[in-house]
């Protein structure tokens, strides 16, 4: 399973969705754009965030959501 990665801080201060893109230096409010990663490096991620601002979100949770 790949994971998106939201930042809730950029996402509240924007009043959009602001997802990682796949090189995890950059940032982007376009889904296509976002970056999918692999359990174990989106687990790192936010494990790794000092403040708790990153979030996983599976790619079938967002896939629901645009059914």
């Amino acid at each position: 399973m790949k994971y998106y990665l939201l930042d809730i801080e950029k996402t509240i201060g924007h009043g959009i969705p602001i997802y990682w893109k796949k090189n995890r230096l950059a940032y982007t409010a376009d889904l296509k754009e976002a970056g999918l990663f692999p359990k174990d490096i989106a687990e790192m991620m936010v494990n790794s965030n000092i403040d708790k601002w990153i979030v996983k979100i599976s790619q079938q949770q967002i896939e629901k959501i645009f059914e």
